[in-house]
């Protein structure tokens, strides 16, 4: 299950490039803050959205093994 969560975690931050895989340093803070105050908050949904699906397959699997 460790596993499962860890991966489900990698999975969100490539899918929203959560880390810069060039090496380039992050911005000065001189950009516009807006966009980075969506950024973080699309990252931070996409992450409780994949712990979602994975807390509900491990809830489906749960239920199937009950019969």
């Amino acid at each position: 299950h460790a596993l499962m969560m860890v991966a489900s975690c990698y999975g969100a931050m490539v899918l929203t490039s959560w880390a810069k895989t060039d090496g380039s340093p992050e911005s000065d803070g001189s950009a516009d803050s807006y966009a980075g105050a969506s950024s973080m908050w699309l990252k931070i949904v996409s992450q409780w959205v994949f712990l979602g699906i994975y807390l509900k397959a491990l809830h489906a699997a749960y239920l199937n093994n009950q019969a």
